[in-house]
């Protein structure tokens, strides 16, 4: 049960890191510099520590999904 509690608010400060920034930088608010540079590339391997964190949480629920999906599980 704390592994499942890590990882989901692991994913959660990530997912706001990338939102946040993502906005900040749509928005053009961050000033263009190192910190810019920084902020990008921690934005972008960010997206693919979540994309594994969120494949690590869908194999820990397999069972669950897979149960979900069946038929004739109302």
């Amino acid at each position: 049960m704390k592994k499942y509690k890590l990882l989901n608010t692991a994913l959660l400060l990530i997912f706001l890191f990338i939102a946040i920034s993502g906005i900040l930088m749509d928005f053009h608010v961050l000033p263009k510099g190192p910190l810019m540079g920084s902020i990008k590339a921690a934005h972008t391997y960010l997206g693919y520590v979540m994309i594994a964190g969120i494949a690590l949480h869908l194999l820990w629920h397999r069972a669950w999904i897979r149960q979900a999906f069946r038929k004739g599980n109302n």
